[in-house]
């Protein structure tokens, strides 16, 4: 189903925002994961004022089971939300980090792949060998089905 009015907002793009003293969220910097923190609050902000108005909104980001209940949850508690975990192959994942302006360290993204397994089989969405419109089309037949 076509969202009528919808906004998808990037966990990486409100940490951008930053202009001085941004930690590098590949570093081991203790900055990085205050960072994080205030870029997830700032999110669920966001996602607050669009949904006031009648827009449906989209997070994107990569966090483990535990580190959404402690980083996203206590700023979800009094929103309707669901998880869903893109989650195609590791040599897709690979791939597809191969083609992005922002390239993520091998090791990490094989880390975070492997993590993203320890979500429920429920909300992972295996999207290899689907084309952005078909993942899209995936994405909403899943949300819909949850409503």
């Amino acid at each position: 189903m076509q969202r009528d009015r919808a906004v998808q907002i990037e966990l990486d793009e409100v940490r951008s925002m930053i202009v001085s003293g941004l930690a590098d969220p590949q570093s081991d910097s203790p900055l990085v994961g205050e960072q994080y923190r205030l870029a997830a609050r700032a999110c669920c902000s966001l996602a607050r004022t669009f949904l006031s108005d009648g827009y449906d909104v989209t997070v994107d980001d990569f966090e483990t089971p535990s580190g959404f209940a402690a980083n996203w949850e206590p700023y979800l508690s009094d929103l309707d939300w669901s998880v869903l975990v893109i989650r195609p192959s590791l040599d897709v994942t690979l791939n597809r980090n191969n083609l992005r302006e922002k390239s993520v360290k091998k090791e990490i993204i094989e880390e975070q792949h492997s993590e993203t397994g320890r979500w429920p089989y429920t909300v992972q969405i295996d999207t290899t060998g689907m084309t952005i419109e078909e993942s899209v089309r995936k994405v909403s037949e899943v949300l819909d089905s949850k409503n």
